[in-house]
């Protein structure tokens, strides 16, 4: 039984890591391959009776974070099958025919509600792989014909994967402007009654917040330019990161932290820009990150409808400059 039990979980990772494949396949244009991998995702889940209501506490074994995390996977499956439907007058949808009882998700608020302890919990399993590395790997090696790409992309996603978990409890406040990221964002903060008193206040999560932005920043300042290695995963942590740094620009930094802050950002920008040829991905989300920043200095924080290229902002360049002064921000609108 429990052979069993752990065969339906790992095949629930494989649908997972699928659906997330044909997501990004979609976003790079490869319809048919996108389609095929969704399809694949939603026969998988099916095999494996995702589509019950049992399977979620079964795999989740009594954690009633995963069962959530899992109710939900099966639910994303949903939404992509019909939101492939609707953008693509030609589709097929899989799913219509699925009986399924799986419970609906939960509200937010209290799928969010144990985050202090989740938070906790996620951040000792990071730093419990971190410190297992042998003592050369806490360190990526400064000189780029020596960096080891794989030990790179680790690094990465560890700092990324801190940020994530800490945003919600910090000090640095939700804002629209960031739901206009294709990447996805983290959840808004949660609202400070509904967090039980636990080890760490709003400030620790925000200097742990920044502490991690700043250390993967630090590691794209020894990426080799121009190499070719880069993973097209990197490219939506770059952008989680830049997104924080833009937001704490506009509220929660102070002045000589917005200095600093605008450097930073800088080498994000300056990365990105050196991969778009290779990704297309990467110049989508250069886009992005304007539109955000422009969205970020009006008032009340109203974000702006997407538009389809830089010269479609031009007009509020003037606006922006009084946040974040027209030399840095010429680096964003000098991105086309």
């Amino acid at each position: 039984m429990l052979d069993e039990q752990l065969v339906d979980v790992v095949d629930g990772f494989v649908v997972q890591t699928t659906l997330l494949m044909a997501l990004t396949k979609s976003m790079c244009a490869e319809r048919a391959a996108s389609e095929a991998l969704l399809a694949k995702a939603i026969e998988q889940a099916r095999l494996i009776g995702m589509n019950t209501k049992a399977f979620a506490d079964v795999a989740a074994e009594n954690d009633p974070v995963l069962a959530e995390s899992w109710r939900r996977t099966w639910w994303m499956l949903y939404l992509s099958d019909q939101n492939f439907s609707v953008i693509r007058y030609d589709f097929i949808t899989s799913i219509y025919d699925t009986d399924h009882d799986v419970d609906l998700p939960c509200d937010d608020l209290n799928y969010c509600s144990t985050a202090e302890i989740l938070c906790s919990d996620l951040e000792a399993s990071i730093l419990g792989w971190f410190v297992m590395l042998p003592p050369d790997d806490w360190q990526l090696a400064v000189q780029p014909v020596l960096l080891d790409q794989l030990m790179f992309q680790a690094h990465m996603m560890m700092y990324t994967a801190l940020a994530y978990i800490h945003r919600p409890l910090s000090n640095l406040q939700h804002d629209p402007a960031e739901d206009l990221s294709s990447c996805g964002t983290p959840p808004p903060p949660l609202v400070s009654s509904t967090i039980t008193m636990g080890a760490f206040s709003h400030r620790t999560h925000s200097d742990k917040l920044f502490e991690a932005v700043r250390n993967q920043n630090q590691c794209l300042t020894i990426l080799p330019l121009g190499a070719a290695q880069l993973s097209p995963f990197l490219i939506c942590m770059i952008a989680c990161c830049t997104i924080a740094y833009l937001v704490a620009c506009k509220s929660g930094f102070k002045p000589h932290e917005v200095e600093v802050a605008r450097s930073r950002i800088r080498v994000c920008l300056g990365t990105l820009k050196h991969y778009e040829d290779i990704w297309p991905r990467a110049k989508n989300i250069l886009h992005e990150l304007r539109v955000i920043a422009n969205a970020l200095i009006q008032e009340d924080s109203v974000p702006l409808p997407p538009s389809t290229g830089f010269d479609l902002l031009a007009e509020q360049d003037a606006m922006v400059a009084n946040l974040f002064d027209g030399e840095w921000f010429n680096a964003l609108g000098t991105m086309t």
